[in-house]
């Protein structure tokens, strides 16, 4: 029987293959073999577009706007970049027209999710675009009515009284959403996200809430802090405004169908009666809290058994913490009681030791993904929260969280220090030997840099130099964790079962493919980060022909196409801004990689 060749199989068997490809490149590449491969390699291209407007550039988009463009109805998601111009200009007029062209010539009701995004807002963790036309809003919800995802933005105009009067649309526009995204800013962005959690409350499954109030003034009315979030004897406006329709709250049913919660900037010191009322913490599968003052209040709210949550599969927390350290002591106290986690993601500052290892640990069967990154405050000023060092597990606490969580496939996390021009110390060689036992881990990564210490002298070395040694040192890490686990057991009472489970795990290889170092900021995710080197592990020849660990070094931007399974390294780190590389170099403008150019 002949071996059946790819051009033999059948359509739907080609298609799962081609589903299989990430780099925008290679679909490319596809869509120019045949007819067949490009009816298949059309659809994963072009499920998600990225699209920069308000730049000379942007009449290149007529070809994408073109009816004979084959991938406009397979769109599913567009992400809108704003270009760096002034306000004022007229790129800005000539961006909206754009976004007017492009929601004409969509086809309808292909649409699941519009994004937008400017990359000057991010160091905010702000994600809307500045005064998006109203007109375009409407058109978006009359053409497309099984969008996914609704938002709340900053508009050029309110919008909610033609929402409110025009019952179809309304019908129309929330047949399908289940996801709600709330840039709250303004009293108008305020009252239509209220208007937006009413209709979708029965069906409403991701919620994510970011308030910026510090400099709201709308009708000559000024907010403050205090009335915004909720206080001892009454809900806050922001509360009151966008759960309006679950008022009173000690008398609501929460959201029933609510999977996961987003919170950025938002008081929780009085939550007890508010969110606590309005969400079902039990049933809650992802949470995400960014900066919101007086969390421990909430983290010690769902240490209680009324609030526990106890399907919770995601965990986030980027705080700044007070000099009590409440919020660590209260998220020691939730991470003690449950169990669960997939993915548990720490940042913060102002604290004196890690959360820990014993909560960690616990989630040694299901934990996935594992990012854990504390900063203390410098002695020299209080109030900066970018003077103090990042803190580091202690030797024994580090191998017990990598034995205890062998399935690791993704690590972030501080490590002791080291040099680039003299052997590593004791603490480096035993976290080298903790993390042999993660032989599932795929993607490492290192906030710190190796220093380029020698002889207690500090050298500096040009910037070309240190690329060059630290990607020696990453080869070496490589070569390291590709060697078997070390054969230790605690329990050795059988040793027939222990002899069988060392030769086990000493059979396992290491799937290690990808080291950073550095911190990853917000920065435009099409600009190369200037923080974060990347290496992927690859092999090369010697002059014998034999085959050896190399590491490559990999665009940051590119990464994800290459490999999917590195999506730690795409979380930011707002608690330290000298995260540069210690090496002398020459400041030059950052480059902008277009999606699928090779470097």
């Amino acid at each position: 029987m002949a071996k059946k060749q790819f051009e033999d199989l059948p359509e739907d068997v080609k298609g799962l293959i081609v589903e299989k490809v990430l780099r925008p490149t290679d679909l490319v590449n596809l869509c120019l073999v045949n007819k067949q491969l490009h009816t298949l390699a059309v659809k994963p291209l072009c499920r998600t577009v990225h699209l920069e407007l308000g730049s000379p550039s942007d009449s290149r988009l007529s070809a994408f706007f073109s009816p004979k463009n084959i991938g406009l109805p397979y769109i599913r998601s567009i992400w809108l970049h704003s270009a760096h111009t002034k306000k004022g200009s007229g790129l800005i007029q000539q961006a909206k027209l754009m976004l007017r062209m492009l929601l004409e010539f969509l086809p309808e009701n292909i649409l699941e999710e519009l994004r937008s995004e400017v990359p000057e807002l991010q160091e905010i963790n702000w994600c809307a675009w500045p005064a998006l036309s109203a007109e375009n809003v409407l058109m978006l919800y009359h053409k497309q009515r099984k969008m996914k995802w609704l938002e709340a933005m900053e508009l050029d105009r309110n919008v909610l009284p033609v929402l409110q009067k025009h019952e179809g649309l309304r019908k129309d526009m929330f047949a399908s959403a289940r996801n709600l995204r709330l840039f709250l800013g303004t009293w108008a962005i305020l009252n239509l996200g209220g208007f937006l959690v009413t209709n979708m409350k029965d069906t409403l499954e991701t919620l994510i809430v970011h308030c910026n109030f510090d400099q709201i003034q709308d009708t000559g009315r000024r907010s403050t802090t205090r009335n915004l979030n909720d206080s001892a004897t009454a809900p806050g406006l922001l509360t009151r405004t966008i759960f309006s329709s679950m008022l009173p709250f000690d008398k609501c049913e929460p959201l029933q169908n609510l999977t996961r919660l987003d919170l950025h900037c938002v008081g929780l010191r009085f939550c007890e009666e508010t969110w606590c009322k309005v969400i079902n913490f039990r049933s809650l599968k992802e949470l995400s809290i960014y900066f919101c003052s007086a969390a421990d209040s909430l983290l010690a709210r769902l240490s209680t058994m009324a609030h526990l949550p106890t399907a919770l599969k995601s965990l986030t927390l980027h705080h700044s913490d007070n000099d009590e350290h409440e919020a660590l002591t209260a998220l020691d106290g939730l991470l003690h009681l449950i169990n669960g986690l997939e993915t548990l993601i720490i940042d913060m500052c102002g604290v004196d030791a890690l959360p820990a290892a014993r909560g960690i640990t616990r989630q040694k069967t299901s934990l996935r993904i594992l990012s854990v990154h504390c900063v203390e405050i410098g002695p020299d000023r209080e109030d900066d929260t970018t003077s103090g060092r990042e803190l580091v597990y202690s030797n024994g606490d580090f191998l017990k969280i990598c034995k205890a969580n062998a399935s690791l496939i993704e690590l972030s996390c501080a490590w002791p220090a080291a040099s680039l021009l003299s052997d590593t110390n004791g603490d480096w060689v035993q976290w080298e030997i903790a993390c042999s036992f993660l032989r599932h881990l795929v993607t490492l990564h290192l906030s710190t840099w190796p220093s380029t210490n020698s002889l207690k002298k500090v050298v500096f070395l040009p910037r070309n130099i240190y690329d060059s040694l630290l990607r020696c040192f990453a080869q070496s890490l490589l070569v390291e964790f590709n060697r078997p686990a070390p054969p230790v057991f605690e329990d050795d009472s059988d040793p027939e079962q222990t002899a069988a489970r060392e030769a086990k795990l000493l059979a396992q290889p290491s799937h290690l493919r990808v080291i950073a170092f550095g911190v990853h900021h917000n920065v435009f995710e099409r600009r190369e980060s200037k923080n974060m080197i990347c290496f992927l592990r690859s092999t090369s020849r010697d002059a014998e022909g034999r085959e050896q660990t190399f590491a490559a070094t990999l665009n940051c931007c590119l990464r994800k196409f290459v490999e999917p399974r590195s999506t730690v390294l795409e979380i930011p780190s707002e608690i330290r801004t000298d995260v540069r590389a210690p090496g002398e170099e020459e400041e030059r403008a950052p480059r902008i990689f277009g999606w699928g150019d090779d470097e």
